[in-house]
């Protein structure tokens, strides 16, 4: 049952005449004060209800974040707190204060399969709460869907990503997504604006993967931080697909941290303005992608190929051919590498490209040294070539000059001959009459 309720009295006596066996509830709460459990109180009778999503309703569909942020209303979590048979819960419009509220109320709810919580207008939780910042996290050990949208504005600030994972333990979680919805209708992730602050750092990354030991996806666009270690990742035997956004995300770390990551079959880079075509080489060692998506990154119309703008890469397995994202990749990595390496070497002034450059190169096609030698020889044997035809050509052309002379020569011989012979009479015929 679905309905758009407007403040909270009406909620009240919409949900009061519910019946108790509901099991699916969805409203969008438009009023500007805070919805709380001593507005709803029947909310504590459904039972029977084990999918609830409370979502924010408003006619102003152009309504700013900072706007958002200074909202006073939206949803106390309090009010769940006595509805541990939930399974399914999203709350799209947390209040400015309601953290603390969800440290009490999660730990309650042990039966949740999937949630979704949007936090971009709460205010953080200070410091000092630091050790129950995993309370958060819902203690259910059946999670396998969880979206939180805004969590870097849960936390003070970065160096605080490792405690919202710390001590929490869901291992059937196999979906996570932080800051982005994957099953959204519209992509929201398309402008450097978009991204929130990144908060997951090496240590962060270590305690998500020991909190989330059967995580097959992570959507973390903008999360993470620009000296972030993926290997914890390697963990996650079951990871097959990353998204991540941001300027963080550049050469280095496409060859120092993406590569790494053998065992993905899905990748999706958005807002990378420092991922050119040299980083984007480095990811044909992803031998095992079904799905490569790069989106607003500084690669050249060569790497994008004649059907995407620049700057945009989508390569999917091709199952009538059998060719994987790597094999399609690789030839486009190698005109991008030689043309780097070569740039390079000219703005060099001749010197060998960077040490980057050349171990791509002998990853694709040898080293600046072996191309050069290359094309000398290439062009050595074309040279050789043009000679020989060139000396092939003279010596017909001096044959067949040799050839008239001769034929001239032949020629005024026997005439001179014929002039020499002595000259006979002509023989007498005489014809009798009978």
């Amino acid at each position: 049952m679905q309905h758009n309720l407007a403040p909270a009295k009406r909620a009240a006596r919409l949900l009061a005449a519910l019946p108790a066996s509901l099991t699916h509830l969805e409203f969008a709460y438009a009023g500007e004060q805070q919805l709380q459990f001593r507005d709803v109180p029947a909310i504590a009778g459904l039972t029977a209800l084990h999918t609830l999503r409370i979502r924010r309703w408003d006619s102003n569909a152009d309504i700013t974040k900072a706007e958002e942020a200074a909202a006073t209303g939206g949803l106390d979590p309090l009010l769940l707190a006595r509805m541990q048979q939930l399974q399914v819960l999203e709350l799209g419009w947390l209040g400015r204060g309601a953290l603390p509220a969800l440290l009490q109320v999660m730990p309650q709810l042990s039966s949740l399969r999937r949630l979704d919580l949007q936090c971009e207008a709460v205010v953080a939780l200070p410091a000092s709460e630091a050790a129950r910042y995993s309370n958060l996290l819902p203690a259910s050990k059946h999670l396998s869907k969880l979206v939180l949208r805004g969590t870097a504005r849960m936390l003070p600030d970065a160096r605080y990503g490792c405690h919202l994972f710390a001590g929490r333990q869901l291992p059937q979680l196999q979906q996570l997504a932080l800051g982005w919805d994957p099953e959204a209708a519209d992509d929201p992730v398309e402008d450097a604006d978009d991204l929130p602050p990144p908060f997951l750092d090496s240590e962060a990354m270590q305690a998500m993967a020991g909190c989330c030991p059967a995580l097959h996806t992570l959507l973390a666009p903008g999360c993470v931080t620009e000296d972030a270690q993926l290997a914890p990742l390697l963990q996650l035997t079951a990871l097959s697909a990353l998204f991540l956004a941001g300027d963080e995300i550049d050469d280095d770390f496409a060859e120092q941290q993406l590569a790494l990551l053998v065992g993905l079959k899905e990748l999706r880079v958005n807002l990378a303005s420092e991922l050119t075509d040299v980083g984007v080489a480095h990811l044909t060692a992803l031998t095992g992608l079904h799905s490569l998506i790069l989106e607003d990154c500084s690669i050249s119309e060569d790497m994008s190929g004649i059907l995407h703008d620049e700057g945009r890469l989508e390569l999917h397995y091709r199952e009538s051919t059998g060719e994987s994202v790597a094999q399609q990749l690789r030839p486009r990595a190698r005109r991008a590498v030689l043309l780097a390496a070569l740039e390079a070497e000219e703005q060099a002034g001749g010197m060998e490209a960077p040490g980057a450059l050349q171990a791509l190169l002998g990853a694709h096609c040898g080293s600046c040294q072996q191309l050069r030698e290359q094309l000398e020889a290439a062009q050595a044997r074309a040279d050789a070539a043009e000679a020989a035809a060139a000396k092939t050509s003279a010596t017909l052309t001096t044959v067949a000059t040799l050839l008239k002379m001769v034929l001239r020569q032949v020629a005024a011989e026997r005439k001179a001959h014929a002039q020499q012979l002595p000259q006979q009479p002509a023989a007498a015929v005489h014809v009798e009459g009978q």
